[in-house]
């Protein structure tokens, strides 16, 4: 795979982070930097430790699923994209509420539990590609720092959005993902 296609992979394993990282940013009163900068390096490192967990037990079957590793990898890119957009379309907004719309004061210390939990639910997919890119012969750890790096800068930049435009990105930013997905399951099938 080139360096854009992973790069695509990245985008598109992001977008559930990126949405919770909204959220968050809409909770947040004061600039966010340091908020910010605490979620996307949870969300980026978790992004890059599922796919390489995923590599190794794809690794120990490639070679009994060789012959198929092309099907494989495009139900897995395929399946991931149409649940993407299908669960945009099942949510009405923002799954968290801000703390402007219910008139408390925001509690800006991070729950690390809470963002652990985020951060593992939101990395499972993730997981699946990494199956999929040892069967593809992907090179782990560049795709594995693509992956991480990008879900950093987009997490990042969506806790500070988030402070500025709410909800109203969420669902294009799923749409783009599973869009990303399926184009890249093609791909992989025509090879």
């Amino acid at each position: 795979m080139t360096f854009w296609e992973i790069a695509a992979i990245g985008v598109a394993l992001s977008v559930d982070a990126f949405v919770v990282s909204v959220c968050k940013g809409l909770q947040i009163r004061t600039s966010g930097w340091k908020e910010a900068f605490i979620y996307a390096f949870v969300f980026g490192f978790f992004q890059a430790v599922m796919p390489l967990a995923g590599y190794f037990i794809g690794a120990q079957f490639a070679s009994v699923l060789s012959r198929f590793s092309r099907w494989i990898a495009f139900g897995c890119f395929l399946v991931l994209g149409v649940k993407t957009i299908a669960d945009s379309l099942r949510k009405k907004s923002c799954s968290c509420s801000s703390s402007s719309d219910s008139g408390q004061t925001p509690d800006l210390r991070i729950n690390v539990g809470e963002l652990l939990a985020l951060a593992i639910a939101t990395s499972i997919d993730a997981l699946i590609v990494g199956f999929s890119l040892a069967l593809l012969s992907v090179n782990i750890f560049q795709a594995i720092t693509i992956i991480g790096v990008i879900t950093f800068a987009l997490c990042f930049i969506a806790v500070m959005l988030g402070r500025i435009l709410g909800a109203r990105i969420e669902r294009i930013s799923s749409w783009v993902g599973g869009i990303i997905l399926i184009l890249l399951a093609i791909k992989v099938l025509l090879g």
